[in-house]
């Protein structure tokens, strides 16, 4: 795992792999989530979880995979929140699963930006909503790489979203809605700027 940070707007106090172990099957390894702790300079706190998760191949079983590794992320995010619940927070990676699965939707809580009062928001949501994607299999996209931030990076106080969605980077003019039997578009990470006090930038690559 990698973030990439602009050490000017951002420090980082904090880093450290969360080891994913499986009850069921502890010979079965799959990647770490990374966890970085660190201040804008603002003096604003982010506590960022950059994840890889298993990946679709093996139908429920993976499935099943997958909800624990949301469980383990969700406990770990309840615990920073315990100590402050107006934390800002920003989940992102390849969960290889969509906006509406279980995982994200019910077990990380994460809901589309139009629905009021969430805890957390995928700002991925509304591609996945327009039947877009960041993947293409057979034809059909899947929204697999996702972003998802407490709701308080969405109040209009200090550091922001600049909008309430994420959006995907396509190179040289690439237009997601044509040429939909490509097997996998070049597509890089989706682009997430902020509002604050300066501008911010991060990208992730796993």
């Amino acid at each position: 795992m990698r973030f990439f940070i602009s050490p000017d707007e951002f420090e980082v106090i904090k880093s450290s792999p969360i080891k994913i172990v499986f009850d069921d099957d502890i010979s079965f390894t799959t990647r770490d989530i990374l966890y970085v702790k660190g201040k804008t300079n603002n003096g604003e706190e982010f506590h960022i979880f950059v994840n890889h998760w298993p990946s679709r191949i093996g139908g429920l079983e993976q499935t099943n995979l997958k909800g624990w590794v949301a469980k383990l992320l969700k406990s770990k995010i309840d615990s920073v929140q315990n100590v402050n619940p107006d934390i800002n927070i920003l989940v992102m990676g390849d969960l290889n699963d969509e906006p509406s699965n279980k995982s994200i939707s019910e077990i990380l809580q994460a809901k589309s930006p139009d629905v009021e009062n969430a805890a957390f928001v995928n700002l991925m949501f509304p591609i996945h909503t327009n039947k877009l994607g960041s993947y293409n299999y057979r034809g059909n996209w899947n929204m697999l790489d996702n972003i998802v931030v407490s709701s308080n990076l969405l109040d209009k106080k200090g550091f922001q979203c600049k909008e309430r969605q994420g959006f995907v980077f396509h190179e040289n003019g690439w237009n997601m809605k044509q040429r939909r039997n490509v097997a996998k578009p070049d597509i890089r990470w989706p682009k997430l700027l902020w509002r604050g006090q300066r501008p911010f930038s991060c990208l992730c690559s796993t």
